[in-house]
């Protein structure tokens, strides 16, 4: 209580003292050098706290998006992608997480000019941060090594401990046909990412129709929430934390809602026990849902796409969510994904089930989702599909015709909680 009270006395001399300084040129305040003191203490006592502490002991309860936003800037310094802005900004309103943001230009730290570029591109990078009401760090990192291990280092080396990055968020590359090593890149940085167990997520959207933070107002919109594997609970859990920001509501009050959408992928199960079991599930999370609806997948590749064949489900985490659910569903699927992961697979024959899978999610989203503001769903699995390019393609597929796509994966961990 002594350091606060120093603190803020310090807090208001260094005020009166600056606007004194004008009219008394010899009036001198060395109080400052004792407020650095205090900050100093401050920070390093807390610090000191966290060295036996990791970052996976975080609980559900008081777990938060901690961001590391990723944007490509132009030469001057502005972001080619501004809505990735406004979405991490709306995804911290009222201190519900941390943000940094970082882009990375292709340079040598050797060379004087690239230097001097990237002082330059940070400081207009934080201009449009602050226009976005976007709280956080930026930095601007050059590398002449490939893109994908620059994002990866740069998870690595942000933040400090438990304040240290747990989700990354991109932009989609939407220019990707045309040059190879964009498709790339932006596939090996999605392998890294999920290889270091951190969640991500990728917002395939238009600058014309999402919201801005600073401009914008959402006024009675919608937020769809298509649900098809349990990673923890992140793709419900974004859309709640962005309800909270200002944009979403009209004089203070939300009056935008979430409808979610549940995929069934497995005829085994029971669709109206379903629905009902995932209403329950969202009203001991406190999680307001306008309305839940089931919506018939089983005879798809949908699942696989999303956690794999091959992959053992363990613990709560990569169940599809009727396999969450219903327990009696998942032991009924078992003998069934022994067979199919025990049979010979034919890769073109894959690829044909996984396109025509794609166009049959888009249109279900076409449907129902067409009238929504945002559209929240999984994030296919990268090694589930041949290569880069049939990645990206199956996503593209996805979302054909739909204006604002976010794609989400979460690390495993669990992040939303039905405990009191």
């Amino acid at each position: 209580l002594l350091f606060i009270a120093l603190y803020l006395y310090n807090s208001h001399q260094s005020t009166v003292s600056a606007n004194s300084s004008s009219n008394n040129t010899n009036i001198s305040n060395t109080w400052g050098t004792i407020g650095e003191s205090i900050r100093f203490n401050i920070t390093t006592t807390t610090l000191k706290s966290f060295l036996d502490y990791e970052v996976n002991q975080t609980h559900a309860k008081n777990w938060r998006p901690q961001i590391l936003t990723v944007v490509d800037c132009s030469k001057r310094g502005n972001p080619a992608r501004p809505e990735l802005l406004s979405l991490a900004a709306q995804l911290s309103t009222r201190g519900k997480g941390l943000n940094m943001v970082v882009s990375v230009m292709k340079g040598s730290y050797q060379d004087e000019e690239v230097c001097k570029s990237i002082v330059s591109v940070k400081k207009v990078l934080r201009l449009r941060m602050a226009e976005e009401g976007l709280d956080g760090f930026a930095e601007v990192v050059a590398t002449q090594a490939e893109y994908s291990d620059a994002i990866c280092a740069a998870v690595v080396n942000t933040g400090l401990g438990p304040v240290s990055p747990n989700t990354v968020l991109l932009a989609w590359p939407n220019t990707w046909r045309t040059n190879g090593n964009i498709a790339y890149d932006f596939v090996s940085t999605l392998r890294g990412i999920t290889n270091m167990k951190k969640a991500v997520i990728v917002f395939k959207g238009n600058p014309q129709t999402y919201p801005s933070t600073k401009f914008d107002f959402v006024d009675n919109g919608i937020i769809d929430v298509w649900w098809i594997v349990d990673d923890g609970g992140l793709v419900l859990l974004i859309p709640y934390l962005l309800l909270m920001s200002p944009v979403w509501k009209k004089s203070g009050r939300c009056t935008s809602r979430i409808r979610l959408f549940v995929v069934l992928s497995n005829v085994m199960e029971n669709p109206d026990r379903l629905e009902i079991a995932v209403a329950r599930h969202l009203e001991r999370a406190r999680i307001k849902i306008s309305s839940v609806r089931v919506v018939d997948m089983s005879e798809t590749t949908i699942a696989n796409d999303m956690r794999g064949a091959q992959r053992r489900i363990a613990g709560d985490s990569w169940k599809t969510v009727g396999e969450t659910f219903d327990p009696d569903a998942l032991l009924r699927q078992t003998h069934d994904m022994e067979l199919q992961n025990n049979s010979n697979h034919n890769s073109s024959l894959e690829e044909e089930k996984r396109t025509i899978t794609a166009k049959a999610f888009n249109r279900e989203l076409v449907l129902n989702s067409s009238n929504a503001n945002l559209i929240v769903t999984n994030l296919p699995l990268v090694s589930v599909m041949k290569n880069s390019s049939e990645f990206l393609s199956y996503v593209d597929t996805v979302c054909d015709t739909l204006e604002n796509v976010l794609l989400v994966r979460g690390s495993g961990a669990q992040v939303i909680t039905t405990a009191a």
